[in-house]
């Protein structure tokens, strides 16, 4: 019995892994599918009507710098870095939004900015999406549903890049992959960051600091020496003892000729 069993599975065995592989297939699209569903319906449910909020926000913001300021290059350089953005989140699809959220939490102005001759371009380093007074609240269901669904859209890549789904998915009409939120808006992690840079005093193109790396160069170098020199001294000695004879040959010669 079971030998024939073992000849049938043999025998059939293409077709076996064949059918096999198809309900594997088959399962692994149906998950895709409900989490797909679910991360969808947590962003409808709090996600979409807050996130296209605080886009126009930022496309209101950007609008009136470029009124005040006018296109100057300055200017018009660090809000393109912006506008694109934002206008795929204002009129895409649920992934150019999460997009344009990490875009605007991640922005900061350039350092070089003179914002004493542009003061309202500071507005810009206070665009965001999530910040941590939204994050924090309970009232809005903003944060939950923002962590639900990194958590579908985090189960749904993970199939989707396995073989072979991800050659399969886009010809049924799934996506890639969905874009997980980043961090929120941190002004308090800015704020320890650059103290964190401001206390550093080690300059590596400092003058103290190449001299210290001038020395320990010229330490090493005279430890090498020192090193080779007492290997030498080593091998000396140890040579002197291997070809030292321990017996005068001549006084044994002499001895010879006596007897």
């Amino acid at each position: 019995m079971s030998g024939n069993l073992a000849n049938i599975l043999f025998n059939n065995f293409v077709p076996i892994l064949i059918v096999v592989l198809i309900i594997y297939i088959i399962s692994q699209f149906k998950k895709m599918s409900d989490y797909r569903n679910e991360l969808q319906k947590r962003f409808d449910q709090a996600l979409t009507e807050y996130l296209n909020k605080k886009i126009k926000e930022a496309k209101d913001t950007t609008d009136s710098i470029l009124q005040e300021y006018g296109r100057q290059d300055e200017i018009s350089t660090e809000i393109s870095r912006l506008l694109i953005t934002i206008e795929k989140g204002e009129s895409g699809d649920l992934n150019d939004k999460v997009a344009t959220s990490n875009a605007l939490n991640k922005f900061k102005l350039n350092k070089n900015v003179d914002l004493e001759k542009y003061p309202s371009l500071a507005k810009l380093n206070n665009l965001g999406t999530f910040n941590e007074e939204d994050m924090t609240s309970l009232d809005n269901g903003v944060a939950l549903a923002r962590k639900e669904y990194n958590t579908y859209a985090f189960r749904y890549n993970q199939i989707a890049s396995g073989f072979p789904i991800q050659y399969i998915a886009k010809f049924l009409g799934f996506k890639s992959s969905y874009n997980i939120f980043g961090n929120p808006k941190s002004n308090r992690y800015e704020e320890v960051v650059e103290e964190l840079i401001t206390d550093d005093k080690t300059d590596i193109n400092s003058l103290d600091s190449l001299n210290m790396v001038k020395d320990s160069i010229q330490e090493l170098a005279e430890e090498q020496e020192n090193n080779q020199e007492e290997v030498k001294e080593v091998e000396i000695e140890h040579t002197d003892v291997v070809l030292k004879p321990s017996t005068d040959l001549s006084n044994l010669s002499d001895k010879k000729e006596d007897s």
